[in-house]
């Protein structure tokens, strides 16, 4: 009887778990198991990824808008974003032909304690003779003197609204394709004095193309690049804009930086 039992015991912790479930009970159990753990498997997924979001928000909340703005930090931020993306495209001779300086970026100088500026309050920091280079500027039109380069036309809308008070003699320019046909824009171009233009790479590119656009009296391009939109994107994490903006900074910036002394900044 004592061998029967021993032989009976083996026997049993030989088997499955849920050795006395029916077949088919059994297939429907894994089947329920198989679904949660594709759940846990996507919930952790997105628990990472949104911790990724938040530890990218803070990260920036906790630095400074005097320190995001340091010559040497915007030289970083193009460099590390804009090179790694053109290598893939670009032969080496091109690569060789681009050059970013820390002295090709406005350094941005006021006490970090002082309030974040808005974009208007930043140009007049940053450009103490502004009104003086309105003045000169006045009798030429088409030609900007800054411009602004947004992710798309309803954030360059937005940034227009803050920029009329310094825009005292003429209008701020929108070369963006909302709501816009590139030969009215050829016409606005024309007939008036555009101190400061708003724009989209693609749209830039095409009006650069045309020659509708003057780049003669440019003194500085600014990239709105540490705004996000509702999905949590900057300006450079938009595919698309990515890639219109590095062919916009290949074909016409660069030049404008290393020979003509035009200035960038990332706002």
């Amino acid at each position: 009887h004592v061998v029967c039992f021993v032989r009976m015991a083996v026997s049993a912790d030989a088997l499955d778990d849920d050795w006395w479930m029916d077949p088919e009970d059994k297939d429907k159990e894994e089947e329920r198991m198989e679904r949660k753990r594709s759940c846990d498997d996507n919930g952790l997924k997105r628990s990472k990824r949104k911790n990724t979001i938040t530890r990218v928000l803070l990260k920036s909340e906790e630095e400074s808008f005097s320190v995001l703005h340091s010559a040497t930090r915007q030289k970083e931020e193009l460099q590390n974003i804009l090179l790694p993306h053109l290598e893939k495209e670009k032969t080496v001779v091109e690569m060789n032909e681009i050059k970013i300086r820390v002295k090709h970026f406005v350094e941005y100088t006021e006490d970090p304690r002082n309030d974040i500026p808005g974009l208007d309050q930043y140009l007049k920091i940053v450009f103490p003779k502004w009104d003086r280079w309105i003045s000169k500027y006045i009798h030429t039109n088409g030609s900007p003197l800054i411009i602004i380069i947004c992710s798309s036309a309803k954030r360059a809308l937005e940034l227009r609204k803050e920029l009329s008070c310094i825009c005292t003699h003429g209008i701020v320019a929108k070369l963006f394709a909302k709501h816009m046909k590139i030969a009215e824009q050829k016409e606005i171009l024309s007939g008036n004095v555009t101190p400061i233009a708003m724009a989209t790479p693609d749209r830039l590119i095409k009006l650069l193309n045309e020659d509708i656009v003057s780049m003669v009296n440019l003194k500085c391009i600014v990239l709105d690049w540490y705004w996000r939109n509702q999905k949590m994107k900057r300006f450079v994490d938009i595919p698309e804009v990515l890639k219109s903006f590095s062919e916009l900074y290949c074909s016409y910036l660069n030049d404008l930086v290393l020979k003509h002394g035009v200035k960038l900044i990332l706002y």
